[in-house]
């Protein structure tokens, strides 16, 4: 075939598997992208062979084929070496830190963020090195290490800032405030949180003004600060009702119920934990036993039963985002 029609080929091929992955379709993506990458290397065109591993790799990823996703990735790695690509070579490092972190592989993940900073900043890719600076402060807060985590995040901060990202912004300063929450820097946390909070209402996320206010909610909760706390989960709650979030509904209202569990208002408390418990059966989640046994101990008190085993209710907002 002429050269110009088999260049042509490999680019439609290459659209018509953008496409296909867009409506969620995977495996025929998957086919295009082999074709076109079969098709580039045989005329030669390595920039757009990388493209195409990249490509491969991601619907690899997408079927939980890990190691075939990483071995392409390796080659697109090596490609973007070979061809002086430091912006090519710092995603495909990034890409692969990824994969190692999904298989719970956090010293490898970590290894890959490494050699992949320096590359984004070689290639002036500020976008690219928030995100990194961002993966490598989670890492080490996954693993405890907080003071290093403030140390990321700070400089993933000031990336965000020069690139005037508000977005970007607000999400590392709520990132931030979960660190310092976890150390025990609790003024440090609401303070990082209220910085996030302006900024997440100015960009007119209400999703995530919502979910900013639970977690304020959370931090005075934890330390017995109950009106403030409930003030913050009653306005969460509004946020979240007028945004349609109901899965962050399904939280506070929960939260809610074990903040009024806690004071001994067990009739407040049964009321918003039914409530949260009918909203996460309507949304079809599963794994509720923990929880509905909780609810059921609270009915039993009010009763004037005693239930085999009391416990305390424990939070549904686990690992905030």
């Amino acid at each position: 075939l002429p050269p110009l029609y088999t260049m042509q080929r490999a680019y439609y091929l290459n659209e018509a598997g953008y496409v296909l992955d867009h409506i969620n379709q995977p495996t025929q993506a998957l086919a295009l992208f082999q074709e076109s990458l079969s098709l580039y290397r045989k005329l030669g065109r390595r920039e757009e062979e990388s493209m195409l591993l990249n490509n491969v790799s991601k619907m690899y990823k997408k079927q939980g084929k890990q190691t075939l996703a990483l071995e392409h990735l390796q080659q697109r790695h090596t490609l973007c070496h070979q061809l002086g690509d430091k912006q090519g070579e710092g995603a495909a490092l990034q890409s692969i830190s990824e994969i190692y972190n999904t298989q719970g592989h956090n010293a490898q993940a970590l290894q890959y963020l490494k050699r992949s900073l320096p590359l984004r900043r070689e290639a002036k890719d500020k976008e690219g090195e928030s995100i990194t600076l961002n993966n490598i402060a989670a890492l080490y807060s996954r693993e405890g290490n907080y003071s290093t985590a403030v140390q990321y995040y700070k400089r993933a901060l000031a990336v965000h800032q020069d690139l005037e990202d508000k977005q970007g912004e607000g999400l590392i300063l709520k990132a931030l405030s979960q660190v310092y929450s976890a150390q025990g820097e609790y003024t440090a946390a609401l303070e990082s949180l209220e910085k996030s909070l302006e900024i997440t209402r100015a960009t007119g996320n209400m999703v995530e003004v919502g979910r900013g206010l639970h977690q304020m909610a959370l931090l005075h909760h934890g330390q017995g600060k109950y009106t403030a706390a409930l003030k913050r989960y009653r306005a969460s709650l509004k946020v979240n009702e007028q945004a349609g979030d109901m899965e962050g509904e399904v939280m506070i209202l929960w939260d809610m119920g074990r903040l009024y569990q806690e004071q001994g208002e067990l009739l407040l408390a049964e009321q918003y934990m039914s409530n949260s418990l009918l909203l996460q059966e309507e949304l079809g989640a599963s794994g509720l036993d923990e929880y509905t046994e909780a609810l059921e101990e609270i009915r039993l008190l009010l009763k004037g039963q005693k239930p085999r085993l009391l416990h305390k209710a424990k939070s549904l907002a686990q690992g905030w985002r």
